[in-house]
């Protein structure tokens, strides 16, 4: 719904103690949990693409994930 190009970043999961790192380029999406890093106090993602809407991510994020997103 997005002309999103890349996304990276971190999410906190109340099932994992270590960070789950979250990377996607177009239509390939990779999450991976890294062992030697504790988790993240708050998630952080950053988006990259063509005039993206931060209002309209945050909601579909929100809608997904049960969670407020700002």
């Amino acid at each position: 719904q997005e002309p999103l190009l890349r996304i990276k970043g971190f999410i906190c999961s109340a099932d994992s103690a270590n960070t789950v790192l979250v990377q996607a380029v177009r239509t390939r999406l990779v999450i991976s949990r890294d062992a030697a890093k504790p988790a993240p106090q708050k998630s952080e993602l950053v988006f990259i693409g063509y005039h993206a809407s931060r209002a309209n991510i945050a909601a579909l994020l929100s809608d997904l994930s049960g969670t407020t997103w700002r």
